[in-house]
C-alpha cells in the first residue's frame, strides 16, 4: 500500500515544528552543551554561537600540579624489607633520576658500563648519565634472561600501576616506623624518589647545569632545588660559626 505525498508531508513536521520542539526539548538559554572534539571541548550555546574550550587549557601534561615530598631517610632504610619490584624501581627511579613511568620500563640494553641511557618523557628525548655504582650492582645480581630490568615476561616490563599497587601495600605496613619518626607514610610517592636524587645532587654541591644533567628538569626547578640545598649548607656554616664565639 502506497503513502499518499500528503499523508507523508503531514507524518514529517515543517521546519518551524522541528524548531518548535528543539525548544521545547532544549535547556535554558545561554546553557551550554559539552562535545568532546580531539583533545578540545566543543561548546554549542543555544543561542546559535559556536566555540572551542580547552578545561585544562595552560596544564602541561607532565607538571605536577602539587608538590612531591623527597622521601626521608628512615623511609629509604626501609626499602630493604621492601617487595623486590618496589625495591628494584626505587633504584632505578633514585638512581637514574627518571620520572617513575620511563625508570619501570628501562630496558637492560639501556645500562652500558657506566653509562645509562635515560628517556626524557616530557621532552621526549633520551640521552646518557651516568650510572652510580649502587644501582649497577643491583642490575648485575638480577636473574638474566629478560628483556627489561623489572619484567613481567621474556619480552614485556612490570607496568607503573602493578609496582605503584605493591608500593602502596608495602606502604601500609609502614605506618608503626612512621610513627616513631612523627611522620605519615602515606604522605610519600614514587615520585618522591625523583625529588630525593634530585636534593641529593643538589646538596652533593653540584653546579646548576650538573643538577640539570641528571633528571634533565627545568632551570627554574633546578633553581629551586639550589636554594634548599645553599640555605641547608649555610645554616650549617652560620652555626658552626656561631659556636665557636
Amino acid at each position: 500500500m502506497q503513502t499518499s505525498p500528503s499523508r507523508r508531508r503531514r507524518d514529517l513536521p515543517s521546519g518551524k515544528s522541528t524548531i518548535r520542539c528543539q525548544r521545547r526539548r532544549a535547556p535554558p538559554t545561554g546553557c551550554c552543551r559539552p562535545f568532546p572534539f580531539f583533545g578540545t571541548t566543543r561548546r554549542k550555546s543555544w543561542n546559535g554561537r559556536w566555540g572551542t574550550t580547552r578545561p585544562i587549557h595552560g596544564v602541561d601534561k607532565y607538571v605536577s600540579q602539587r608538590a612531591f615530598l623527597a622521601w626521608p631517610d628512615w623511609l629509604l632504610e626501609e626499602l630493604v624489607l621492601a617487595p623486590s619490584d618496589v625495591r628494584i624501581g626505587a633504584e632505578l627511579i633514585r638512581g637514574t633520576g627518571q620520572r617513575p613511568s620511563a625508570a619501570i620500563k628501562m630496558l637492560r640494553s639501556a645500562l652500558k658500563g657506566e653509562w645509562v641511557t635515560v628517556v626524557d618523557e616530557k621532552g621526549n628525548e633520551t640521552f646518557d648519565i651516568y650510572c652510580p655504582a649502587r644501582l649497577r650492582t643491583v642490575v648485575e645480581q638480577l636473574e638474566r634472561g629478560p628483556r627489561h630490568v623489572l619484567a613481567k615476561s621474556e619480552n614485556t616490563p612490570r607496568s607503573y600501576d602493578d609496582v605503584e599497587k605493591s608500593f602502596r601495600a608495602w606502604r601500609k605496613t609502614l605506618a608503626v616506623r612512621a610513627k616513631e619518626h612523627d611522620d605519615d607514610a602515606n604522605r610519600y610517592s614514587l615520585h618522591g624518589l625523583r625529588k630525593r636524587a634530585c636534593v641529593e645532587v643538589a646538596e652533593a654541591g653540584c653546579s646548576d647545569a650538573e643538577i640539570q644533567a641528571v633528571p634533565g628538569q627545568s632551570l627554574e626547578t633546578v633553581a629551586k632545588y639550589r636554594k634548599e640545598a645553599n640555605r641547608k649548607a649555610m645554616s650549617h656554616t652560620a652555626q658552626m660559626r656561631r659556636s665557636k664565639k
